[in-house]
């Protein structure tokens, strides 16, 4: 009996998150981008999407809402909004102009 209540101690251990890391604000992959931010949205090969911030030029998208594993990006005209999930990300890149 104690052999059974020290393993199923172990496997709940080794099962279980020790670190709430990734629940911590601004440690996500969105951790650059904000609400309301104006971006422009790629579709890139293999149905994945770039997330384009160009300093000091807006894009012609609006950031609506930031989950942990997603994004909700509304089109200019508002017609149009798309839940991204982070999986379909293929990268967030931030463009600034020369120094």
């Amino acid at each position: 009996m104690k052999k059974r209540a020290i393993m199923a101690i172990i496997v709940f251990l080794m099962f279980s998150p020790l670190s709430h890391a990734q629940d911590q604000p601004g440690k996500s992959v969105f951790s650059s981008l904000r609400l309301g931010q104006k971006v422009n949205l790629k579709e890139v090969p293999g149905g994945r999407f770039e997330i384009q911030v160009i300093k000091d030029i807006p894009g012609v998208s609006k950031i609506t809402d930031i989950g942990r594993d997603y994004i909700v990006i509304e089109d200019a005209l508002g017609f149009t909004e798309m839940r991204i999930p982070v999986t379909s990300i293929s990268v967030i890149r931030s463009i600034r102009g020369p120094k």
